[in-house]
């Protein structure tokens, strides 16, 4: 999967609501589906590669949130997180380019 990356400030709003990408692989561990949390942690290294190239300081402020993004014929995750700097930057990766973030 090729990765979308997006930095901006951090949004007003929070996202507590959105489930922690350790909740994630817990609940796949808890499941026994080590193939779905496999293919999870190899994406997520691709995403954090792509984020440093996009000016990510490879530390977290907030752990990252996973959300889902519709594709033409299944469902993706995407990542979101702060890094701890007087910004609190926010970095967005996609699996799908989401233009308004721009």
């Amino acid at each position: 999967m090729s990765w979308h990356v997006y930095s901006m400030s951090k949004p007003d709003g929070q996202f507590q609501w959105m489930r922690t990408l350790a909740e994630l692989r817990a609940e796949l561990d808890a499941s026994g589906d080590s193939f779905t949390r496999e293919v999870i942690d190899l994406e997520c290294g691709a995403a954090k590669e792509q984020a440093r190239a996009a000016g990510w300081s490879g530390e977290f402020h907030d752990e990252p949130r996973v959300f889902v993004v519709p594709n033409s014929d299944t469902m993706q995750f995407g990542l979101i997180w702060t890094q701890p700097d007087d910004k609190l930057t926010t970095f967005v990766a996609s699996p799908q380019p989401l233009p308004w973030l721009d």
